[in-house]
């Protein structure tokens, strides 16, 4: 049974991790994912990539950045600004990830 330790959390989404198996979870708008460690990391860079490319969109409302994910055929559909959203999301978790280990090492 997963044990979910928090590593970020806001009303527009959150990550967390199992304890146990090490699964990330990651909520963002009405898109749940369960990811491996190397899948969660491979979005991080995935989306930390598209948030610095050119908005060529023609409106601000305008769903144009595609996030594909680990899962065949699944992809997130985003705006410029829901990218950069999910963007800090990603950023804060990880910051988060970095304190806890940081901690934990010097507890032991």
């Amino acid at each position: 049974m997963c044990e979910f330790q928090s590593l970020y959390f806001n009303g527009d989404g959150y990550v967390v991790r199992c304890r146990h198996c090490g699964y990330y979870q990651l909520a963002f708008g009405s898109t749940l994912l369960t990811l491996v460690k190397k899948d969660f990391e491979a979005i991080c860079e995935l989306v930390k990539y598209k948030c610095s490319e050119d908005d060529f969109s023609f409106s601000e409302n305008s769903k144009s950045v595609i996030i594909p994910t680990s899962s065949f055929g699944v992809h997130m559909l985003l705006t410029k600004k829901e990218a950069n959203r999910l963007n800090k999301i990603l950023e804060e978790a990880g910051n988060e990830e970095i304190a806890q280990s940081l901690i934990r090492l010097f507890n032991q």
